[in-house]
């Protein structure tokens, strides 16, 4: 089994209406009872993302901080 991280470009906006593409980090999930059974890895969201080249951890609301403009925006 791989412990790599998959990457998935989502959309982010805040209140003004604008948006931005970011990259969603996914982990795997530890394999547990049938998800064994499948084959390969099964893969979760993580709290973080990647914007900019950045690493930024998300909120509980899935919110974060843009490291350029300073603006709050959500996924």
């Amino acid at each position: 089994m791989s412990n790599h991280y998959k990457l998935e470009e989502v959309t982010a906006s805040n209140d003004e209406g604008d948006t931005v593409i970011i990259k969603r980090i996914y982990e795997p999930k530890p394999n547990r009872g049938l998800d064994s059974n499948i084959g390969g890895n099964i893969y979760q969201p993580s709290n973080r993302i990647v914007i900019d080249g950045q690493v930024i951890k998300l909120t509980l609301d899935s919110c974060f901080h843009h490291p350029k403009n300073r603006k709050i925006y959500s996924i």
